[in-house]
């Protein structure tokens, strides 16, 4: 039980740095990819339109790469953001129970 406590605290610190980082790395791929828009495509549609911005239909094909290094960004920090919330509760839960 101590090496799950353990490891549930390295977690609790460690899931939020991961989450900064993929969003950082989504920020730029964002802008990236707001670059490299189709012509005729606005910003303020992409930013009204997200499922064009989602999708990629709103961009030039040569988007791909920093479109699928979004999507993974943005998967791994919602990933980190559940694991850390998961973990602060159990760890929290376990405190509160003595």
């Amino acid at each position: 039980m101590d090496l799950f406590h353990t490891l549930l605290e390295g977690l609790t610190y460690l899931a939020p740095a991961i989450a900064l980082l993929a969003f950082l790395v989504a920020l730029a791929s964002a802008i990236a990819m707001v670059r490299r828009r189709a012509p005729g495509v606005s910003l303020w549609h992409l930013v009204t339109h997200g499922m064009d911005f989602w999708s990629g239909k709103g961009f030039q094909p040569h988007a791909a790469p920093f479109r699928r290094r979004f999507l993974i960004a943005a998967a791994v920090f919602f990933l980190a953001v559940i694991a850390a919330a998961v973990s602060f509760a159990i760890l929290a839960g376990d405190q509160v129970r003595g």
